[in-house]
């Protein structure tokens, strides 16, 4: 970590009663919209407490700045996307490697953009915030976890993978999706990415 940036909490406290998850939601959403309607070059904890409708000073209960705020948002989306890769993965036991890998590209594909427009809109926006050192970890955190289901499934045609196989594995593919959410790249969501990317996945885990 560079300079002096110390680590981002994500938050002050955690939502126990329905009231205070309300409140967090509200955060978020709130922060979501200034994102979409006026940029992220607006958003203020002052502008958030505004939009969601109450004082500034209930969102410092929970938050120390924007800047946790954003990561909340995204470490909620990692958790999201752990649960969701390993239902794929236990879904898809027991099919070749072809089948799997074409699932889990799809999968990923439609994540990173083929969900709402509103997603992409924040993703592309938070993850190009340079103040925000502590978002690599968590977005590693994805990577690490689909390294780790790639080394525990084994299945028929699929090379014993070393953990630096895993690594290029796992990092080759989020890395890319990711990429063409920040270059806007035409090749975003596009047939061409997924056949490559399948390609790519059948090239490091194949046993041929």
């Amino acid at each position: 970590m560079a300079g002096n940036e110390q680590p981002i909490d994500l938050m002050l406290k955690s939502p126990k009663q329905q009231r205070a998850k309300l409140t967090v939601r509200l955060i978020f959403e709130s922060t979501a919209q200034i994102i979409l309607r006026e940029g992220i070059d607006r958003l203020t904890t002052n502008r958030i407490a505004e939009v969601a409708g109450f004082s500034v000073g209930t969102l410092y209960q929970y938050f120390r700045n924007k800047e946790a705020i954003l990561l909340a948002m995204v470490s909620h989306e990692k958790d999201l996307m752990i649960a969701e890769l390993d239902a794929l993965f236990a879904r898809t036991e027991g099919q070749t490697l072809s089948e799997r890998v074409t699932a889990l590209v799809d999968f990923l594909m439609q994540t990173f953009y083929q969900r709402r427009a509103i997603r992409r809109t924040i993703a592309r926006a938070i993850f190009s915030q340079q103040p925000l050192p502590s978002l690599y970890s968590v977005i590693a955190a994805v990577e690490n976890h689909l390294a780790a289901l790639f080394m525990a499934s084994q299945t028929d045609g699929m090379r014993p993978l070393t953990p630096v196989a895993a690594y290029v594995a796992s990092r080759g593919l989020i890395g890319t999706l990711r990429a063409g959410i920040l270059e806007q790249s035409p090749w975003a969501g596009t047939e061409a990415l997924r056949a490559e990317l399948r390609r790519m996945m059948m090239a490091i885990l194949s046993a041929d």
